[in-house]
């Protein structure tokens, strides 16, 4: 018969009587998000010593509790939970401490584990010249300099360009069949958890790109006037300018 199972989440960093009342909450919170199933999962209580909040998952749910958190551990879970699981490990961080969750019903057995802490540090901010590249969805407003939003396949890049620049682009909004490509300086920053965060990126200048598919370009490529291509010092080099129009 399946049986309840109780967990203990471990900080190490406060006590009962040192963590605030607040703080605990954020981290109950993100932890409830991480196990999921919440009409099943219940705090019970917060053990002394070292702060440990006490868990208590229905037994119907435990399997899929282990499965979610599983999934978190392999970085394979739902989104929300891969948030909360980061939003835990980066508060940790910031309060110099790591975390643990344990099952107490199986002798303690580690069931996640948030480094905190101990993770590697965050590289400083810092500038280098690069490229982005999407259709331009607004530009305008009321920040100096004026912001050029570019949207591609994964995200939307907001960009600052000169007023004069940002006329030059403004033709192009909109128009799915030209995205185009700016170039310019960006300020990158990389947090606790290693993922780079684009800060700022000044537009320097762009281009519009001919978002021919590929097959157009094997026949151009094919066809009399370029039957030397092959010929080149870089043909892939001569490939990616002509599907792109440059």
């Amino acid at each position: 018969m399946a049986e309840p199972e109780q967990i203990e989440f471990y900080i190490d960093a406060f006590t009962r009587d040192t963590m605030p009342m607040a703080r605990l909450a954020e981290y109950i919170r993100d932890l409830a998000t991480l196990l999921g199933h919440k009409t099943s999962v219940h705090l019970v209580g917060v053990d002394s010593g070292s702060t440990r909040p006490q868990i208590l998952i229905d037994a119907p749910d435990v399997p899929k509790v282990r499965e979610r958190v599983n999934a978190v551990r392999s970085s394979d879970a739902p989104e929300d939970a891969m948030r909360a699981y980061r939003a835990i490990d980066d508060r940790l961080a910031r309060d110099n401490a790591k975390g643990v969750l344990v099952s107490k019903t199986d002798n303690g057995s580690k069931i996640i584990e948030f480094p905190g802490r101990d993770r590697s540090q965050a590289i400083q901010p810092f500038t280098q010249p690069g490229s982005l590249q999407g259709v331009v969805i607004a530009v305008g407003g009321r920040d100096n300099p004026p912001t050029v939003h570019l949207q591609d396949e994964a995200r939307t890049w907001i960009c600052h360009a000169s007023r004069s620049l940002v006329q030059r682009i403004a033709p192009y909004i909109y128009d799915y069949d030209k995205p185009i490509r700016v170039v310019g300086l960006g300020r990158w920053e990389r947090n606790l958890a290693g993922e780079w965060i684009l800060v700022r990126f000044t537009i320097h200048d762009f281009n519009p790109l001919r978002d021919t598919p590929l097959e157009s370009i094997v026949g151009v490529i094919r066809s009399q006037r370029l039957s030397r291509w092959g010929d080149a010092e870089a043909p892939l080099e001569e490939l990616h300018k002509l599907r792109h129009g440059e």
